[in-house]
């Protein structure tokens, strides 16, 4: 009868296994649509960003270019060095956004692992509880195993025939 209830406890345990692993895995499937969402999201939001940047650029620009010719100014030193200036400025700020979108791809790559990684522990934790949902334990079995090995019986003597140098 015993024997009957402890393979149905074990079946159960593993049934119970198999679908908290099957939720897991739901979970994360779930859980990186999510973050891919939100990931394409962002990648859109910079790229957004980044075009208007580059419009407001070439707004400014071209009032620049405007001014410069109704003052009849356009190839003047100042003038040429203000339009340098504006491509500089947009190019640091094009930079900068695309390494806010690197950073970005960065930080969700590290965030998949650590929810890889959470849940291969789950995993682990559930399968290391089937035996003790069963009524064994593990420290119990190791522990009534070194109670059976007694360490100074058995090597009493050990080197008690190893002759020794004297001289």
């Amino acid at each position: 009868m015993t024997t009957g209830l402890a393979i149905a406890g074990l079946v159960f345990s593993v049934y119970q296994y198999s679908e908290s692993r099957d939720a897991q895995a739901r979970a994360r499937r779930e859980a990186k649509d999510a973050r891919e969402a939100q990931q394409a999201a962002t990648i859109a939001q910079n790229r957004r960003e980044r075009q208007q940047s580059i419009e407001r650029a070439r707004r400014r620009r071209a009032a620049v270019i405007a001014q410069s010719q109704a003052q009849g100014a356009l190839r003047s030193s100042p003038v040429q060095g203000a339009l340098g200036s504006l491509q500089s400025q947009t190019t640091a700020n094009v930079s900068f956004q695309n390494k806010l979108s690197k950073l970005a791809q960065f930080q969700q790559s590290r965030l998949d692992r650590a929810a890889g990684a959470q849940s291969r522990a789950a995993s682990a934790r559930a399968a290391a509880q089937i035996p003790g949902q069963l009524g064994f334990s593990n420290t119990q079995t190791f522990s009534d195993l070194l109670d059976g090995f007694n360490t100074t019986n058995t090597f009493q003597g050990v080197g008690a025939n190893i002759p020794r140098n004297t001289g």
